[in-house]
């Protein structure tokens, strides 16, 4: 059952990207257009946005509860052909299924835009 005025909604899910990038640029531009376009969706905030990417013997964590905050990035991934990715977004006015359906455009845009291809994903 939703409650129209505590409408919290999210959704995360885990896949694995392929390809040679600059890890710390994708992360940053992922998690901006899923926050773009959850405001610009109807969403009337954005509870977290947090990326862990895991690449041969490094990751990177990335992380915002809103634009005006900014991305915090933790770690680094110098090289890497393959990327373990786990994603989950958190936002207040959007039904789960509108989330999910930004998050995954979201990912599908931002990776092909990178030259990384979507590999084993739930999606």
């Amino acid at each position: 059952m939703e409650i129209s005025h505590e409408n919290i909604s999210g959704y995360g899910c885990i896949f694995k990207l392929r390809g040679y990038a600059e890890i710390k640029s994708f992360a940053i531009e992922l998690i901006k257009t899923i926050a773009d376009e959850l405001m610009r969706r109807g969403a009337r905030g954005i509870g977290h946005i947090k990326l862990h990417i895991e690449g041969k013997n490094e990751y990177l964590r990335a992380d915002t509860i809103g634009l005006k905050y900014g991305v915090y990035i933790e770690g680094l991934i110098s090289s890497s052909e393959e990327y373990i990715t786990t994603i989950n977004a958190i936002s207040l006015g959007l039904r789960r299924e509108d989330v999910e359906e930004i998050v995954h455009e979201s990912i599908i845009k931002i990776s092909k835009k990178h030259g990384l291809e979507i590999i084993n994903h739930n999606f």
